[in-house]
């Protein structure tokens, strides 16, 4: 090729293509358009970028993409469908599976189909990682995962994560078994068979972390009641002066093995635990101090406490045309959850009471002045709530107000529960020998034990909270199994209790019938006036019946009780109102306006709610008891004589 008429005479790139074949036939081509050859310098210029770019805006290579996309984007579902996080299907699986995690992994095996999607959606690849456009990204990933899902299981049934995810939510939400057959034909979801044999998969480890909290509990238990075993058996005292700190103790494993509390996971977590405590001490064998120093250690550990909480769920289904096979049914089943306890109770010390009775006072039960002021300030603090968020005039003070009343355990008592919903027993509460069987299965399952000497012996005791009813049936059935040989025998691995939650129940019952009549709905200031003027007529059918709605009616009536009796404190007509009275402005420290408010409403809690009474009480009954305690001066007057006793001094 001649170099010379290649340079060119204008100002224009030109390209010459010599094409040199293995028989030594030589081919030139300098014809091309303008594409063609800013196509062919820069693949000469290995300039891959805006090679890509012109290979989309030639129309003669155009037409003949699609089918080497179609074959590529094959090649890449063909090896992203051998092994996929879609094709998970067990409960953990699932439970694992995000879009994010399926997109990330298109990314990498998919490439082309990744930024077909990224394309349609508006967002490339990298703007998916970002959190300037969070609400945009999170939509455009969930598009993602639902297209590359359902294409993906069109071509293998196994990929099919996604369509579990979206089933659990129609079933979830209530939706019919025919709206899931039609959503199933279209690709979207599983089919109902499908769905109902992984509700079964999920309810059979439904429970799993309730028993690994039993789990938790158990060894520690077993290795104190281990130790202690140790300690007492191998103990010998001889009848010269031995120093007790002198016993050597033996763990291994032919020298306990035939202890009643002897297990091989509980022997080995001890040696383990002696050796750690023989290196921190420095001693060379197991002795009094190692042992006493192991106890320490488990018994200072923090155990995952828990309690069961149950309730009867009941169903009245009517038939509409009954027959002696179509009859109506009264469905009574028990719905159980496990709580972890948030605060750590291993340090309160339930072998005594407080006080004992015959040292209980009056005064004791009455509360003190302190208790009084206590509760005024608190009173105070939720009044502030209350008028801030209602009265235009103290809105500006919502910033100061104290939206936590602190106590011992606030930093526990903040956390989110830890809950493990034990799912539904078809156990009928109300019939003596079901409500017995629910109990020696929630002993059984989750009351911690151990085997001595092949007989099962109580751990633990499990609270299980409940209703008075479900409470006093728990507690009859337990009755009827007091002549058992042992604990476990007696069903004392379950300890019954009412639930606070009901006691407020309880309460909403009492205020009720007391407070609201249908009589006085045309009355207006009560109760059952006030439900129809505020539009909720539900309530008036009962706590029973609609718990939520009068709760949310009770909350509003006690509000507006506060905002009116306040008003009328400070003279205020409307709420849009302002006080005749200074107030702190927004320009004041946050501190000052804060205290400003409180003393204030606890101007108010004085007022409308007093306590004077009971102070004067607690006072009268202190001078009481301080009187009946002696010593006695003789009733005689001028006898300056004292009696020990009352008794004595009238005879």
């Amino acid at each position: 090729m001649n170099i010379e008429t290649i340079i060119p005479n204008k100002k224009e790139s030109r390209v010459r293509v010599l094409i040199s074949y293995p028989n030594s036939r030589v081919v030139v081509k300098e014809s091309f358009d303008k594409l063609t050859s800013s196509l062919i310098k820069n693949i000469a210029l290995k300039n891959w970028s805006t090679v890509a770019n012109i290979v989309f805006k030639h129309t003669d290579i155009r037409e003949h993409l699609p089918k080497v996309l179609n074959r590529e984007v094959g090649a890449e579902f063909r090896s992203f469908s051998s092994d996929s996080i879609l094709s998970g299907s067990s409960p953990d699986e699932l439970a694992a599976f995000s879009n994010k995690i399926l997109v990330h992994e298109v990314n990498v095996k998919c490439p082309l189909w990744s930024a077909t999607m990224s394309g349609a959606c508006g967002a490339s690849p990298q703007n998916c990682t970002c959190t300037s456009s969070q609400n945009r990204v999170d939509r455009a990933l969930n598009a993602m995962a639902l297209a590359t899902s359902a294409l993906a299981r069109s071509r293998n049934a196994k990929l099919s994560a996604y369509a579990y995810r979206i089933s659990l939510i129609l079933f979830k939400s209530g939706a019919s078994y025919y709206d899931r057959v039609r959503l199933n034909r279209l690709g979207i979801c599983m089919s109902p068979e499908s769905v109902v044999n992984l509700k079964k998969k999920m309810g059979m480890s439904t429970d799993t972390k309730v028993l690994s909290w039993k789990k938790n509990v158990e060894e520690n238990l077993k290795a104190q009641n281990f130790i202690k075993e140790v300690e007492t058996i191998q103990t010998h005292r001889e009848e010269d002066d031995m120093i007790l700190d002198e016993v050597t103790f033996d763990l291994i494993e032919k020298a306990v093995q035939e202890y009643p509390t002897f297990s091989k996971p509980t022997h080995e977590y001890c040696v383990q635990l002696a050796k750690k405590s023989m290196h921190q001490l420095n001693h060379g064998c197991i002795n009094k101090a190692v042992l006493e120093d192991v106890m320490h250690l488990l018994q200072s550990q923090k155990l995952p406490l828990y309690k069961l909480v149950g309730d009867n769920i009941d169903y009245h289904i009517q038939a509409r045309y009954q027959s002696t096979d179509r009859t109506n049914q009264s469905i009574h089943w028990t719905q159980q959850y496990a709580v972890l306890n948030r605060i750590d109770i291993s340090s309160f010390d339930n072998s005594k009471p407080l006080m004992m009775l015959r040292d209980i006072q009056l005064s004791n039960v009455l509360p003190s002045n302190a208790v009084l002021k206590s509760f005024k300030w608190n009173c105070s603090i939720l009044v502030s709530r209350v008028i801030s968020k209602y009265l235009d005039s103290f809105k500006h003070l919502q910033d100061c107000v104290v939206r936590h009343i602190s106590h011992k355990y606030s930093k526990e008592m903040s956390q989110k529960s830890d809950i493990c919903c034990l799912g539904l027993q078809f156990s009928n509460p109300n019939i003596a020998g079901e409500m017995a069987q629910l109990i020696m299965t929630n002993q059984q399952k989750y009351a911690p034990s151990n085997m001595v000497n092949d007989v099962p012996d109580i751990l633990m005791e499990v609270p299980m909270h409940g209703d008075q009813l479900f409470e006093e049936r728990c507690r009859n059935v337990q009755w009827t199994f007091q002549d058992g040989i042992s604990k476990y025998d007696r069903l004392e691995g379950i300890t019954t209790e009412a639930a606070d939650w009901h006691a407020k129940v309880n309460l909403y019952n009492i205020e009720f019938d007391i407070f609201v009549s249908e009589s006085s709905a045309a009355q207006i200031g009560t109760s059952r006036a006030t439900m129809n003027r505020t539009g909720k007529t539900r309530a008036a059918q009962g706590v029973e019946k609609h718990y939520n709605e009068y709760k949310d009616f009770h909350q509003a009536e006690i509000e507006a009780h506060i905002c009116a009796s306040f008003m009328e404190m400070i003279s205020l007509k409307q709420i849009e109102n302002k006080p005749n009275m200074t107030m702190p402005t927004s320009d004041v420290g946050k501190e000052n306006r804060g205290r400003w408010f409180l003393e204030l409403c606890q101007k108010y809690i004085d007022q409308y709610i007093g306590g004077e009474e009971i102070s004067g009480l607690v006072e009268k009954v202190g001078e009481l008891n301080a009187k009946s305690h002696g010593p006695f001066l003789c009733r005689f007057e001028g006898c300056q004589y004292k009696s020990a006793y009352h008794s004595t001094r009238v005879k």
